[in-house]
């Protein structure tokens, strides 16, 4: 197709360039995609410490099918419309797997660095979900903060745009 890869890269790095250079706070960035979250502890643009599960985007969408036995499609538009203020308890489960992966991440970047994580950053388009900022800030017990200024489905586009 003529199409030549010079480079690759973790979205993880792409993610800490983009929202953590020249900043000296360590950031836990929670990039929820569709199929995967990114968890990574950054600062100054530098990833320090990586990780990923499966739980997703799509999973809240299973959820809320499998839980109020709905398709997919009226799920996926459930879930964007109402988010989860609306959401039935059987979608916490899944959120609670996202929270606990990044309270892990906080004890593992503790133990490494000796130095605490100051706050979290949502990207991706999982992070649209409405009420998801404030149940990870009451779960993690940290500031949490919803990228502005651009879609957060195209954080990872726009640091891949940062690299030299």
């Amino acid at each position: 197709a003529g199409i030549t890869v010079t480079a690759l890269e973790l979205e993880a790095l792409s993610l800490a360039r983009l929202l953590t250079a020249g900043k000296r706070d360590n950031t836990l960035i929670l990039d929820i995609g569709g199929r995967s979250t990114v968890l990574a502890v950054a600062q100054n643009g530098l990833a320090k410490l990586t990780s990923h599960t499966d739980f997703a985007g799509a999973s809240f969408t299973d959820a809320l099918a499998g839980g109020l036995h709905i398709a997919s499609h009226e799920a996926e538009a459930m879930k964007a419309e109402h988010g989860l203020p609306a959401g039935p308890e059987f979608l916490r489960p899944i959120l609670d797997v996202i929270a606990e992966e990044g309270r892990r991440m906080q004890s593992r970047f503790e133990k490494l660095y000796g130095q605490s994580i100051e706050q979290v950053m949502l990207v991706g388009g999982g992070s649209k979900l409405a009420g998801l900022q404030e149940y990870l800030q009451e779960k993690l017990e940290l500031p949490v903060k919803q990228m502005s200024g651009f879609d957060p489905a195209l954080a990872v586009a726009f640091g891949l745009a940062t690299s030299e």
